[in-house]
Parts: C-alpha cells; structure tokens; sequence
C-alpha cells in the first residue's frame, strides 16, 4: 500500500526534478514506448508494402502507425527527461498529459474505423452499382 501513496500527491505529479522510476517500473516503461515505436514502423512498413490492400485499410494503417509512432517517440523524449533529470520538462503530469492524448488520438482513429469507413465503403458499392450502368467512355 505504501507504493500508491505517492500517487495521490501533488507533489510526485508536479514536482519539477522528479526522481527516475523503480527499476521494475523503468522496465515496464521502455518495454511499452519501444513496442508503441516498433508497431507504428511496423504497420507503416505493412502499409507501403502491402499490395494487394484496399485503399481504406491503408490509409486506416497509416493513422496508426502515425499515431503509435509518435507516441512512442514522444514517449520516449519524456522517458529521457525523466532519466536526465531535467527540470521541468520530467515533471511525472507530463506523462499523463502524452497517455491522455494518445488515448484521444486512438479513439478519433477507432471512431472512423468504426463509423466512417463502413459508411465510405457503402456509399462506393451504391455508386458501383449505379455506374455499371451508366454509359462508358470509349
């Protein structure tokens, strides 16, 4: 119990020379920022390289890759902060501040995932549907 106790003070989220993490803890951190990094070159690659993909699926594998590589990055920059010391700049609230906007940035993708492709693929099977037909050009 006494490992949440920091958590809920102002002082460890806001304090301007925040210490470096527990070893177990420092693990854990750089085993996900460097997965979030390796997954976003990952679906980048799979995305160039993917041939025989449909336009929508590459395009929805490029926000992700987008999204996870520059979590990972970013995460990383604050990860080396933290590990330098540097004042201000390794303050723990700036961990939150990049989890909170990468968890928006997932969600905005996921939401056109969920909603906006399906409705794009529907509308393009109606407009092959009335264009098969409509007169061709020679």
């Amino acid at each position: 119990m006494d490992y949440i106790k920091p958590l809920l003070s102002f002082s460890y989220w806001f304090n301007t020379t925040a210490i470096p993490f527990l070893p177990a803890v420092n693990k854990l951190v750089l085993i996900t920022l460097y997965g979030l990094l390796i997954a976003g070159i990952a679906c980048a690659a799979y995305a160039k390289l993917g041939k025989k993909l449909e336009k929508d699926l590459k395009r929805l594998l490029r926000k992700y890759a987008g999204a996870l590589t520059t979590a990972g990055v970013v995460g990383l920059m604050f990860y080396a902060f933290t590990w330098q010391r540097v004042p201000f700049l390794s303050m723990r609230f700036f961990f939150v501040l990049w989890f909170a906007l990468f968890a928006y940035w997932i969600w905005t993708i996921i939401r056109f995932q969920t909603k906006e492709l399906p409705e794009r693929r529907k509308m393009r099977e109606e407009q092959a549907k009335r264009e098969k037909w409509l007169p061709k050009k020679k």
